[in-house]
Formats: structure tokens, C-alpha cells, sequence
């Protein structure tokens, strides 16, 4: 079986984050997946959010923004 990788990319989402990665995880019982959050140094409550989100999910903080590009390259 392939293992999935779900990369992405926060900035101040915390208003999404969750409903975001636990829809991830009810459409998704049946496959192999990681979800891989990388922050562009958020400044809400983003980073709480994500690190309580479960085992499935690898968490990155930057510690500042570096932009879409460079933060989903370190994602990957």
C-alpha cells in the first residue's frame, strides 16, 4: 500500500485548521496518510490547534513567513 502525504501550509488559520485536517480524517479512514502542517509563524492560535490534531500529523514551525513556495518545499 502507498502512504499518502498531505502537505500544508498555515498562516493565521486557525479559524480553518481543524475542520480542515478532521475532514482529512473522516474521508480518509480506510488509507495510509500523514498530514504534514508547516507554519509561516502564525500568530493566532494556529499552532496550538494543529499540535493537539493527533499522531497522524507532523507539525514544522518557521520562524518566520517565508512564503507558499518555500514553506510547502520544506513541507515536502
Amino acid at each position: 500500500m502507498v502512504k499518502t502525504s498531505i502537505v500544508i501550509l498555515t498562516y493565521n488559520s486557525a479559524k480553518y485548521i481543524d475542520k480542515l485536517i478532521k475532514s482529512i480524517y473522516k474521508f480518509n479512514k480506510d488509507s495510509d496518510f500523514e498530514i504534514i502542517v508547516v507554519d509561516n509563524a502564525s500568530s493566532d492560535d494556529t499552532v496550538q490547534i494543529v499540535k493537539k490534531l493527533g499522531e497522524k500529523v507532523r507539525f514544522f514551525g518557521n520562524g518566520s513567513n517565508h512564503g507558499f513556495a518555500r514553506g510547502i518545499n520544506i513541507g515536502a
